[in-house]
């Protein structure tokens, strides 16, 4: 609400930079209360802005927003394009959670697409970087994920570390 009320007030008084953060975060906070609609459209408003700034990350990290949104329509083809696009600006910039996200976010896709060993591919490329950048949580999300496509895949043994794993790390958080 806080979020809402400071985007529909004087916001054209704030910084385009500050802007596209406030319509990320809000965009953020709609998709965690399951409003997809308003999830999106904040997140859009956040690529227009991040694009003015031309600022790189930014655009990245709104490209993978606005796919998952189209992930959670079930348009898978649409939300790859986002987020293809989005691994494309931020892979050369470097080791980043933006990154990890991107790379996961596609392993969704395949996994709903049932390509469960592209899926596996992305998680597992995912999960290191997670690991790599000692992100507690987004490890224990990657784990979860590749437990399931190596459920899918009959690879029981491995499914069963990967979600005892995410178990430990979630008690630690």
């Amino acid at each position: 609400r806080h979020l809402e009320a400071a985007l529909s007030g004087s916001n054209k008084e704030a910084s385009p930079a500050l802007r596209a953060e406030a319509y990320s975060g809000a965009g953020t906070m709609a998709w965690h209360q399951n409003d997809y609609q308003q999830a999106a459209a904040h997140h859009e408003v956040a690529l227009a802005l991040y694009r003015t700034l031309g600022d790189e990350l930014g655009i990245a990290f709104a490209l993978n927003n606005v796919g998952v949104q189209a992930i959670d329509r079930g348009d898978y083809e649409g939300a790859a394009k986002f987020i293809e696009e989005s691994l494309s600006l931020v892979r050369p910039l470097g080791k980043s959670k933006v990154l990890s996200y991107a790379l996961h976010n596609l392993g969704e896709i395949a996994r709903h697409q049932r390509n469960h060993e592209r899926a596996a591919t992305l998680f597992e490329e995912a999960l290191a970087l997670s690991r790599e950048r000692e992100d507690i949580w987004v490890t224990c999300v990657q784990l979860i994920s590749l437990g399931l496509v190596r459920q899918h895949l009959g690879d029981y043994e491995q499914a069963t570390a990967h979600f005892k794993e995410s178990l430990l790390l979630s008690s630690q958080l």
